[in-house]
Formats: structure tokens, sequence, C-alpha cells
């Protein structure tokens, strides 16, 4: 063959394809013979790359659960209530790799609505913070709901609002309010304003309700009265939320992992060679 017909032959040869040469001779009437090189693709059939590791997220404990039990291997789960989540590490003793899910906790409806309108704002004005706690009347504690409700109703249609603060027994801690009544007159009202404010909601999707209260603590700054609500016993009613879940996954389970309150973190091997 001359270097063109190699060249040419050569161009032919397909990148991931099976080439294979058909070469055969006959011969010719003057006793020579006649070489054929025929050049053959067989295409290979395409490799399907392996599935990638699994990397659920639930968002709730029992499909989370019932997931981990049709998994045989060994697993171990974890508990972080600082992360709003809970881990399964699947294969836990694998040599070379092992998967992660995870269940990851979704705040209600209910509390995000309460932390936008009341929990977190900072100082507000007292007609806010009433006006606030009033359109968040679903979330109060039943026992209180009715008297709260009536108390904030009348620092919202007061006209004029002042501190009112006293000692001893009797006194006022709470606001003035000043109303317009019938017949063009004005009327005072005390208002004593609570301490806390109970509420009852689940802080999670698909978990119980529980109690908490958040603390009321009130500022004058010239003829401005201004509140502040802090809730620090929100965070302890969320730890004790993630105990309870804990006891829940140990029933669900059944002894099929090991269940622990933690972070399932990891970090790369040391090698002294």
């Amino acid at each position: 063959m001359e270097n063109q017909e190699i060249k040419s032959f050569l161009e032919e040869v397909r990148k991931g394809s099976c080439n294979a040469l058909d070469i055969s001779k006959r011969a010719l009437g003057d006793g020579k013979e006649a070489v054929s090189v025929v050049l053959k693709h067989k295409i290979n059939a395409p490799e399907r790359a392996e599935s990638p590791a699994r990397a659920y997220v639930f968002h709730c404990v029992e499909s989370f659960t019932a997931f981990l039990n049709t998994v045989e291997s060994k697993k171990i789960v974890f508990v972080d209530a600082d992360a709003k989540c809970i881990y399964a590490v699947l294969d836990e003793a694998a040599e070379y790799q092992f998967e992660q899910v995870s269940c990851v906790l979704q705040e209600h409806p209910l509390l995000v609505q309460l932390r936008k309108l009341l929990l977190g704002r900072g100082l507000m004005d007292v007609k806010e913070f009433s006006l606030a706690v009033v359109r968040n009347r679903g979330v109060l504690a039943p026992k209180e709901r009715d008297q709260l409700c009536m108390l904030m109703s009348q620092i919202t249609v007061s006209q004029k609002i002042e501190s009112a603060h006293g000692i001893g027994n009797g006194a006022i801690n709470g606001v003035m309010c000043t109303t317009k009544v019938r017949g063009g007159g004005t009327g005072e009202t005390a208002v004593n304003l609570p301490l806390s404010i109970p509420f009852k909601l689940p802080i999670y999707l698909h978990t119980e309700p529980v109690e908490f209260s958040a603390d009321i603590t009130i500022m004058t700054s010239g003829e401005n009265v201004n509140i502040e609500v802090d809730c620090p016993e929100l965070d302890v009613r969320r730890l004790e939320v993630f105990e309870q879940l804990s006891k829940q996954l140990r029933g669900l389970l059944g002894g099929g992992g090991m269940i622990v309150l933690g972070n399932p973190k990891t970090k790369q091997w040391e090698y002294i060679k």
C-alpha cells in the first residue's frame, strides 16, 4: 500500500469502536496475488455508569425510619438538634466508602409566622406589639388566650398610650390607654401588661404541639412605649423535641441501628509514608 493509501486507511479508524481488519488474497491470471484489506467497524455497546451514592433527604421521622428499615447494612444514626437534622450513615463499617441519608425537619408554618410577626423583631412600638399578639391568637395558650386578646385590643384601639409604673400592692406596670368615648369625651384605662406570653404550637411539621413562653420587656423613651420580646425557652423546647424524636427512632428502628446524639463529621486519613 502506498503512503497516501495507508494514511487514508488509518483515518477511518474510529475512536471508541472495535476496529478489525479483514485481509484476503486472490490469485491473478499472471501468477500474481491481489491482497485486499477491508477495515470493519464494530460499535461497542455503551457502558452505563454506576448508580450515584444515595444522599436522600426526608422530612419526617416515620418515612426516614421506614427507609432505614429496608437497609440491611450496619448503620449509625446521629441526632443533631443544633443542625435541626438527623443523619444516618449506611454501611458505616465499609472500608472504602459509605452513604449518608438525612432527615431535615421543617419548621411549622405557625412558628414561622410567629417569628415573622413577633419573635426576634427587636424593639417594637407597643401598638405594633399588641397587633402582633392578636394576629397570632391562634397559637396562644388556650387558658390565657381570651384575656390576652382583650388586653391587646384595648391597646390597639387607643388614641394615646403612656407608660404606667407603680410601687406596692395594686400598682400598674404597663400602659395607660386613652380612648375616645361616645359623646366626644375621652376615657382612660390602665392596662397591666403581662411579664410573659404563653404559646402552644408545634415547632416542626409532623411533631406534637409544645408549650413555651416569651418574655416581655417594657421600655420607654420620652412619650414612646416600646416592647422587646425574648424567647430563650423556645430553644429548650426544641432540644426536648429532639430528645423525644430520639426515643421515637429507637422504637421505630427496633434495634436495627445505633442512635447517638452528635454529628457525622469525617476527616481525611493522615499517611506516615
